[in-house]
């Protein structure tokens, strides 16, 4: 059981991490009008850029997040 709840969380953590996805996101979070590398920037800036796993640990709650400072 354990181990079935732990693959559908990664599936559905994957199809939600998709790049189309997160690129549909950084435009949502930013303007309507930006460029391909502004987006790419806020993308490594939120931390959407690290380690999938690692991603997906902090997402679980297993690892901890590191605060987001903007400047």
């Amino acid at each position: 059981m354990a181990l079935t709840m732990l693959c559908l969380t990664l599936v559905v953590f994957f199809l939600i991490n998709l790049n189309p996805n997160l690129k549909k996101l950084a435009i949502s979070q930013t303007e309507m009008h930006t460029s391909a590398e502004q987006l790419e920037d806020w993308l490594v800036n939120h931390g959407y850029r690290q380690n999938f796993f690692v991603r997906y640990g902090q997402w679980l709650g297993v690892l901890p997040k590191q605060p987001i400072i903007d400047p």
